[in-house]
């Protein structure tokens, strides 16, 4: 089955049959439908080093079948190409503006709270309108926290996967106890979450050297609040990642 005999630079993948096969329908002539009210099974992470392993998973998927396989545009609603665009350079321009920041204190996107705000609030409704199980008004503030937990790594495991596209391990283990208890080497841990670890440190400095910038500090307090906040973040990160799992 071409969905699941997928070479990639000669390479059999298997992180991603159900992209394939997706990808190998609409080459074919059919139509996918996004049907976002269908409940699905599938696994839940329950921390965040195997929440960020199944992100780097269907990452991979999601680039190769973006990048490898552009004919497929070509049968497609231009509102397809675009919205792949936008999936593939987004997190790379915001990544290329966290660093010029953290770098040179040097602002390459505008950003707007009003913007901000706006989404927010039109996603929240959103997704309380149209979520399936129609929960409660009282559950619906999890979808702010939950904006920033998506959107904060998306642009580490953005680059990560790019560099490692071909790499086919599956990610995350299976509740089951004995793949639970199961125990990575230390450079396995940091193959796998240590881009993590580097992305959250550099996301503390430049946060540090906003605030110092809001504040007006000196050049030499900066440094040093920028230190504690990579410190901070790094440490913190390093100790919920590679040393929980």
């Amino acid at each position: 089955m071409p969905s699941y005999m997928q070479k990639v630079f000669g390479k059999r993948m298997i992180v991603n049959e159900d992209r394939h096969l997706t990808t190998n329908l609409l080459v074919r002539g059919w139509g996918v439908v996004f049907a976002s009210d269908v409940l699905t099974a599938t696994e839940t992470p329950t921390t965040v080093t195997r929440w960020l392993r199944q992100q780097v998973h269907w990452a991979r998927a999601t680039h190769i079948e973006s990048l490898l396989i552009p004919r497929v545009y070509a049968m497609s609603h231009p509102m397809a190409f675009f919205a792949a665009a936008r999936r593939e350079f987004g997190p790379l321009v915001v990544a290329v503006a966290v660093l010029s920041y953290f770098l040179t204190s040097h602002k390459l996107l505008y950003f707007s709270y009003p913007d901000l705000f706006l989404r927010i609030g039109i996603t929240t409704v959103y997704n309380i309108l149209r979520n399936p199980d129609r929960l409660r008004l009282a559950l619906s503030w999890y979808v702010v926290p939950g904006m920033f937990f998506y959107n904060i790594p998306l642009p580490a495991i953005h680059i990560w996967i790019l560099v490692t596209m071909t790499v086919d391990t599956w990610g995350t283990a299976m509740r089951a106890s004995t793949e639970i208890s199961k125990k990575d080497s230390n450079r396995e841990k940091w193959f796998e979450t240590g881009f993590f670890v580097i992305w959250m440190g550099i996301v503390g400095g430049t946060v540090a050297r906003w605030l110092a910038n809001e504040f007006d500090l000196c050049q030499g307090q900066t440094l040093v609040f920028m230190l504690c906040g990579i410190s901070l973040a790094s440490v913190s990160t390093w100790k919920a990642t590679i040393v929980s799992q």
